[in-house]
């Protein structure tokens, strides 16, 4: 069975070339879903400068990290080839490996909110 949020947003049409919105909202839903409770890989900022410095087999600007080249932007951010573009990854990001070998960074504040650590 599936939980859906109701949503009120103004109608709103284009009259030559301006926009007009009325009062009058209209209502629809949107299914809820939930994380499947998958495990990835994840390394702090910190964790990956240390193996950064470790890894000599590669230019310093350049880390070969999980199948992707990790780019030394300076002391305070990596830049993270992705399907969505380059992202950044900062002290503040864990960077994130995913089910499909995928890597992206995400804010700690979301990743505590949404990871709890597995003992194995």
């Amino acid at each position: 069975m599936q939980s859906y949020s109701s949503y009120e947003l103004p109608v709103i049409f284009q009259y030559y070339g301006f926009f007009i919105i009325f009062e009058t909202k209209k209502t629809f839903k949107m299914a809820k879903f939930r994380k499947k409770p998958v495990i990835i890989e994840a390394i702090s900022f910190e964790e990956f400068v240390q193996f950064a410095k470790n890894t000599t087999e590669h230019p310093h600007w350049c880390i070969p990290y999980q199948g992707v080249n990790i780019t030394h932007e300076n002391d305070e951010r990596y830049l993270i080839p992705s399907l969505e573009g380059v992202m950044d990854f900062t002290p503040q990001d864990m960077l994130i490996t995913g089910v499909a070998g995928e890597i992206y960074p995400c804010k700690i504040e979301i990743f505590k909110q949404t990871y709890e650590e597995v003992t194995t």
